[in-house]
């Protein structure tokens, strides 16, 4: 059974001949009376009956009408979806990401994304942290664009076996209260960190990751004093003066005096973090709001997250 089958008997049913029914279809008429035929033998049912040089449905073929009306009207709705789904008009954007992020770009993407695309839902897979917690050295938001379940990551990067659009690096920052020497520095040497307790992420979050990296570079390891998932937590410790906080910069309020950069020899402690998809052809949703991104990075300064 053929949709074109449904959509002539509902032809003929409609204009009660083989002839006129052809004309509205666009079709030969001895096609369109062969395709109605051929529904009738595969239902196993007549569906119409001759009055004079008409045709008029018969019970069961009315009964049946009410069906494929619906059908037909379904099959049309599923065309028109798809229609909207290629051209971008609706459909839905997953990105795995962390709050920082969203903070940082996203939130303002989405805003002037759904001006253009009202109709597409953006949804956002969170973790914490800068880039997130790692479950066995892999990087969640890359496992799940990786696996499909989203369609954009953002990560640090970029990753080889994804297309990847540069968002903004991350610093690795040194919270102080505003009393305290380092407070009034630029950067902070690597080395000017040894020995002295530090209030930290736990492994695998971008600030923790870069402090590590950076301290074992330099031949030592940093020392721990507290360690604290919640990167607002680290932040009050730090700007109270209850600990020497290292956060990314990405989470650190904002201040009219930049927070101190962790440097390590010339180059300060950071990661690029970048926008990542998956190297297939991509949805015009998904298409579209990658244009919109692209359109703000460098553009806007992120909100002040009032931490």
């Amino acid at each position: 059974m053929e949709l074109r089958q449904l959509r002539y008997f509902r032809a003929v049913a409609e204009t009660g001949t083989f002839t006129a029914a052809a004309e509205l279809s666009r079709v030969a008429q001895p096609a369109l009376w062969k395709q109605v035929r051929d529904l009738e033998r595969e239902l196993g049912v007549a569906l119409f009956e001759k009055t004079g040089r008409r045709v008029r449905l018969t019970s069961s073929g009315a009964l049946l009408l009410e069906r494929v009306t619906r059908a037909l009207e379904s099959a049309d709705r599923v065309k028109s979806l798809a229609a909207d789904l290629r051209l971008g008009r609706t459909g839905q954007v997953v990105i795995s990401c962390s709050p920082p992020h969203i903070n940082r770009i996203l939130a303002l993407a989405v805003r002037e994304f759904n001006r253009e695309h009202p109709s597409v839902r953006v949804e956002f897979r969170e973790y914490p942290g800068a880039s997130g917690p790692r479950r066995l050295h892999e990087n969640p938001f890359l496992a799940e664009l990786r696996s499909g379940v989203a369609d954009l990551a953002v990560a640090e990067g970029p990753v080889d076996e994804f297309e990847a659009l540069h968002l903004y690096d991350v610093h690795a920052v040194v919270l102080v209260p505003d009393d305290h020497p380092w407070r009034r520095r630029r950067f902070v040497m690597v080395d000017r960190l040894l020995g002295v307790p530090l209030t930290v992420t736990p492994e695998g979050f971008a600030s923790r990751r870069l402090l590590d990296q950076a301290c074992r570079t330099a031949g030592f390891e940093p020392t721990i004093e507290r360690i604290s998932g919640s990167p607002m937590s680290i932040v009050a410790m730090g700007v109270q003066g209850a600990g020497i906080a290292v956060v990314a910069d990405d989470v650190a309020p904002s201040e009219p005096r930049p927070w101190p950069r962790i440097q390590a020899g010339s180059a300060p402690v950071r990661e690029s973090v970048h926008l990542h998809w998956r190297r297939i052809q991509q949805p015009a949703a998904v298409h579209a709001f990658v244009s919109t991104v692209r359109s703000l990075v460098g553009k806007r300064p992120p909100i002040n997250p009032g931490v």
